[in-house]
C-alpha cells in the first residue's frame, strides 16, 4: 500500500490522470466502457473479498473480471505469471495529521471522539487479473441476469422514476441543449427530433438530469454558487458527462453511438486533466454518486 506522495515525488493523483490520459490519447473515453456503470459493477469485483470496484478503479483496471492483491494471493495458495503486469487501484485511508496526534490521544483518553479529526489520504495498491494468477481455484461463471426490455423503454423508466420521486421536471422542446434550472427544478431538454439517434437524445437528457443531481437534497455539489470558477465549472460538465455515460450504459444504451467524432473530446478533456490532477478523481466520485441515485430502481430490481 503506498502514500499519495512518496519521498521520491511520485504523486497519485498525477499517474492516476496519466493512465486515463494515455487511454484518451489512444481515442478511447474510458468512462463509456460498458463494465464501468454501476448496473455492471459486479463484474469487476476482489476475488477474495467480493467487492466491486469503484468507478475510478474500474477505468483504471481496463477489463472486468476478478483480481487479487499480491498479499491476497499468496494466502491463497497462488502466485502471479511470470511476465504478469499489475493494475493500480486507489482508495481512501483516514489518517490523523501529525500535527493533531498528541491532541487526539488527549481526547481519547478523555473518551472523546477524534473522527473529526481524521483528514482522508489517497492510497494505492498493485492488484492481478484471475488470468494473470496461477494456482487458485477459478469459480463457476454466474449467471447474467439479461433485461429482454428495449434499452429505450428501460431508459424511459429510468427518466420518469427519477423524476417522479425527485420531483424534477423534465421540459422538452426546441432548443440547443440541455439546461437546468435550480429555482424551478426543472431539466430542459432539446427536442428529440432534433437528434439523429436516440443515443444521442437519451445521451443528453440523462446529462441534464445528473445536472439536476447537484442539489442540496440530493447529492449535494454545490454547483449552484453565485460566480463559480472555470474549474468549478469544468468539473461539473465533467460530472454530468460521466454521470449520462453511465446512465447510458446501465440502460443498455450504447455509448459510442451518440458520439460521431469523440477526437475533439478527447483532445479536451486531455488538456483539461493536464491542468488538474485532481479533476478525474474528484469528478469520478461525484458521477458516480448522481448515476447510482438516477440508476436507483434498476439497482434495487438487481
Amino acid at each position: 500500500m503506498k502514500t499519495t506522495t512518496t519521498a521520491a515525488g511520485f504523486n497519485i493523483y498525477q499517474e492516476v490522470t496519466k493512465r486515463i490520459v494515455m487511454a484518451l490519447a489512444q481515442g478511447e473515453i474510458p468512462w463509456r466502457r460498458k463494465w464501468c456503470s454501476p448496473m455492471n459493477e459486479n463484474e469487476t469485483v476482489n476475488h477474495m473479498t467480493g467487492k466491486p470496484y469503484s468507478f475510478l478503479n474500474r477505468m483504471l483496471l481496463g477489463r472486468p473480471g476478478r483480481y487479487l492483491g499480491f498479499s491476497q494471493i499468496k494466502s491463497l495458495g497462488g502466485h502471479v505469471k511470470k511476465g504478469a503486469r499489475g493494475n493500480m487501484v486507489v482508495f481512501y485511508k483516514m489518517f490523523i495529521p501529525s500535527a493533531d496526534k498528541k491532541k487526539a490521544e488527549e481526547m481519547e483518553q478523555r473518551g472523546e471522539s477524534i473522527e473529526h479529526l481524521k483528514i482522508p489520504v489517497l492510497k494505492y495498491s498493485t492488484v492481478f487479473h484471475l488470468d494473470d494468477v496461477e494456482g487458485i481455484k477459478l469459480p463457476e461463471a454466474d449467471e447474467k441476469h439479461i433485461d429482454a426490455r428495449r434499452p429505450t423503454d428501460v431508459a424511459d423508466y429510468v427518466m420518469e422514476d427519477y423524476s417522479q420521486n425527485s420531483g424534477v421536471r423534465v421540459d422538452e422542446k426546441l432548443c440547443d441543449d440541455f439546461s437546468y434550472d435550480s429555482v424551478t427544478d426543472t431539466v430542459t431538454i432539446p427536442a428529440r427530433t432534433q437528434f439523429r439517434s436516440d443515443e444521442q437524445w437519451y445521451n443528453t437528457v440523462f446529462a441534464g438530469l445528473v445536472k439536476s443531481t447537484a442539489k442540496e437534497d440530493r447529492c449535494n455539489r454545490k454547483a449552484f454558487k453565485d460566480n463559480p470558477r472555470k474549474e468549478d465549472i469544468v468539473r461539473e460538465e465533467l460530472i454530468c458527462e460521466m454521470g449520462a455515460s453511465m446512465v447510458m450504459t446501465g440502460v443498455g444504451l450504447d455509448c459510442e453511438e451518440a458520439f460521431e467524432d469523440t477526437t475533439a473530446e478527447c483532445a479536451y478533456w486531455i488538456e483539461e486533466f493536464n491542468k488538474d490532477f485532481r479533476l478525474v478523481i474528484n469528478a469520478s466520485s461525484q458521477a458516480e454518486k448522481a448515476a447510482r441515485l438516477i440508476l436507483k430502481p434498476l439497482i434495487a430490481d438487481e
